[in-house]
């Protein structure tokens, strides 16, 4: 397989500086052939990406975290390729899934060659693909508010303490529009997320996976303290025991199909760990995106 490993020169910081010839060696060692690129930008990373695949890649693994991974699945040339991870992010939710140990990146690609291609399915939220989950209001505010210096101090941990900052911070009515799963009566909520895998924030928060056609959702009815309680615990509670929860006002459901959120205003939006700013984000309309997604996946 021809193979292109681009690496987020960001992410690439925190890493040995060894670490971009000991990938290129891991790949010829699983006889591929190919190379490795570090990207300045984003930017730059997007035009290598369409760049290898006019050379004729078949698959292109982006080193980063879930972010650099959501810019790849929206690249005109995304279907094109099988796409893959190499774990240098914080979280790096996309891989938890395959239980595997990923400490050392060059370790995590060996895994990632030694596995297989899988076909998957892309969410859309409006025109936007996002590979393993996207929400709004309180959940999507800690991500804007989480910093770069926090999470590269404190790690995964940076998420709790900028979560419990901003309830301290929230207030009431900032999110508030009514949510309508499917084809059911549409309900007030606040705070929304959607996911596309059975991971959020290193926990297995739901059942859902890269091939499912549909998507899990918790969401709060409100935004009092209470209630941004009851969102965190529905995460924990889900990892601790593999049942519906229903706490402080949050209601959780299981394969949707489709899901539109209005409100009177904008809100914040993370898509795949990505805090992003979208036009028109008072409306959601979130379905399975219609192209299939290849992607390379550990054994």
């Amino acid at each position: 397989m021809k193979i292109l490993v681009l690496l987020n020169g960001y992410n690439l910081r925190r890493h040995p500086r060894d670490l971009p010839a000991r990938l290129a060696s891991v790949v010829a060692g699983a006889g591929h052939t190919g190379r490795v690129r570090i990207s300045r930008s984003m930017e730059h990373m997007l035009d290598l990406f369409g760049k290898g695949v006019d050379a004729g890649a078949e698959a292109i693994l982006v080193g980063g975290g879930d972010g650099t991974l959501h810019h790849a699945v929206n690249h005109p040339a995304a279907h094109r390729v099988a796409l893959g991870m190499v774990p240098l992010g914080t979280i790096n939710a996309f891989l938890r899934p395959a239980r595997m140990k990923y400490g050392d990146p060059a370790d995590a690609l060996r895994g990632i060659l030694r596995g297989g291609v899988v076909e998957g399915r892309c969410g859309r939220m409006n025109e936007r693909r996002f590979a393993c989950f996207a929400s709004w209001g309180y959940d999507a505010r800690v991500v804007h508010r989480n910093s770069a210096k926090l999470k590269r101090v404190f790690r995964a941990t940076s998420y709790g303490l900028t979560g419990v900052a901003e309830m301290a911070r929230w207030r009431s009515g900032q999110t508030k529009g009514s949510l309508r799963i499917d084809d059911r009566e549409p309900v007030p909520a606040t705070s929304v997320v959607v996911s596309k895998i059975d991971n959020y924030a290193g926990l297995r928060a739901f059942r859902r996976s890269l091939d499912d056609a549909t998507f899990d959702v918790l969401a709060a009815r409100s935004d009092d303290p209470a209630t941004l309680l009851g969102f965190w615990a529905g995460f924990a509670a889900k990892a601790l025991a593999d049942r519906d929860v229903a706490l402080f006002g949050t209601r959780r459901a299981e394969g949707v199909e489709r899901i539109r959120w209005t409100a009177p205003k904008d809100t914040y939006v993370q898509i795949d760990g990505e805090d992003l700013v979208l036009a028109d984000s008072a409306s959601f309309d979130i379905r399975i995106d219609d192209h299939m997604q290849r992607y390379l996946w550990p054994a």
